[in-house]
């Protein structure tokens, strides 16, 4: 009885001995997955800056169409003054000048935003395959190294034991 209690301690030890690789193996695959969140929080970060960027945009074609209402008034001034007609023109043809600008700049930032989007979606994209390829990289590993020692395992305890192995 008590050999074979040593021996069970034996075989407790040595299943101890082999399972520690795969715990430390777990937790690399938990940092791996720590690092892909990590990720994910810096693309977060990015569409949060891209949402600030359309608000400004929003904004800035808020401006537009204020100035378009003041150039309405303008021109419903030159209507009732007509002799003032030649100094209303320039004074419209000043307002279109500016609101021209601002188009231009508006049309620029929703170029830069979207491109910004396009750069973020490919990002996050990419980040998601390099995740998964590294994940599925980690989970084989483990699962040969878990498959190979489990076949260790069971030899040591064959030769141990001193059964004879099956011929296949």
């Amino acid at each position: 009885m008590n050999d074979d209690n040593k021996l069970l301690n034996k075989i407790g030890d040595l299943i101890d001995d082999k399972l520690q690789p795969l715990k430390n193996d777990l937790g690399t695959v938990k940092e791996d997955l720590s690092g892909v969140k990590t990720d994910l929080g810096g693309v977060k970060k990015q569409l949060s800056g891209v949402r600030q960027d359309l608000n400004g945009v929003k904004n800035d074609l808020n401006g537009v169409k204020q100035d378009l209402s003041g150039v309405k008034q303008v021109l419903t001034g030159v209507k009732k003054d007509i002799t003032g007609v030649k100094k209303d023109v320039a004074t419209v043809k000043q307002d279109l000048s500016g609101v021209k600008k601002q188009i231009n700049t508006v049309e620029l930032k929703v170029e830069l935003v979207n491109k910004r989007v396009t750069e973020g979606n490919q990002e996050l994209k990419q980040s998601i395959k390099q995740s998964q390829e590294e994940t599925i990289d980690t989970l084989s590993t483990l699962i040969h190294t878990g498959y190979n020692l489990h076949e260790k395992r069971i030899k040591k305890i064959e030769d141990t034991l001193q059964i004879p192995t099956p011929q296949q």
